[in-house]
């Protein structure tokens, strides 16, 4: 159950922890919560192109 599971926890417990770090930030300072929009917004653009171009070189890519 733990690893293939319908709740496979290890999988989740990543996003639990980041969470739970997340919680642990000053987020009423303006300047925390502009280092996580462009940490955020860094992250989803590295993923998007990071999976265009593996999926593109593995033949999975759309045109």
């Amino acid at each position: 159950m733990l690893f293939t599971g319908y709740y496979p926890v290890l999988r989740w417990t990543g996003y639990l922890l980041l969470g739970m770090a997340l919680g642990r930030l000053p987020l009423q300072q303006t300047r925390t919560g502009l280092r996580l929009l462009i940490v955020g917004a860094l992250l989803a653009a590295s993923a998007k192109l990071l999976s265009a171009l593996l999926l593109g070189h593995a033949g999975g890519g759309s045109d």
